[in-house]
């Protein structure tokens, strides 16, 4: 269905639990990113979890608005791609940085960047890292936002994106 390496952004989801909404109403960022790996497997961080497996099919079950923005070919060997999903592998079990979200609320990530905790967008950003940098940020710096302008109006041309829609 979608090519490893696919990134994820919830741009709507209906299903805000209490520290989510938090998060939104504090950082102004009321997106999530989360890692495909293949047809229905993800990895994401979450509040409470931290970063773990998931299922695609979480967000297509009517609650949510997706964007998913699958890597190009053209920039992305699958060598590559299989380098970004091992990355992404290595942080599973890793705890939720909610020091993170505390320096994006005071806009600034990189002296309360963590090694051992990851947020959704730096778990996402950290599998191109160092080749492709979202907004030229490293990872500790990108909020689901940056993922989003990046890959919609910046450089669009390094992923096709389609949108998931809510059903009625």
């Amino acid at each position: 269905m979608y090519r490893a390496g696919s990134i994820g952004i919830v741009i709507d989801d209906y299903t805000l639990n209490f520290a989510e909404t938090a998060i939104e109403f504090f950082t102004g960022d009321g997106k999530h990113t989360f890692c495909i790996h293949d047809n229905n497997t993800i990895t994401e961080a979450l509040v409470k979890e931290g970063v773990i497996w998931g299922t695609l099919d979480k967000y297509l079950d009517g609650k949510s608005k997706c964007l998913i923005c699958e890597p190009s070919a053209r920039y992305f060997s699958d060598k590559f791609i299989q380098q970004v999903c091992t990355k992404w592998r290595e942080d599973i079990g890793l705890k939720y940085d909610k020091l993170n979200i505390l320096g994006k609320i005071f806009r600034n990530s990189r002296v309360l960047n963590s090694t051992e905790r990851r947020i959704c967008s730096e778990h996402t950003a950290s599998g191109y890292f160092p080749k492709h940098l979202f907004l030229e940020k490293i990872p500790a710096a990108v909020s689901p936002n940056d993922i989003l302008r990046d890959v919609m109006y910046t450089n669009k041309k390094y992923f096709n994106c389609d949108i998931l829609g809510r059903k009625k």
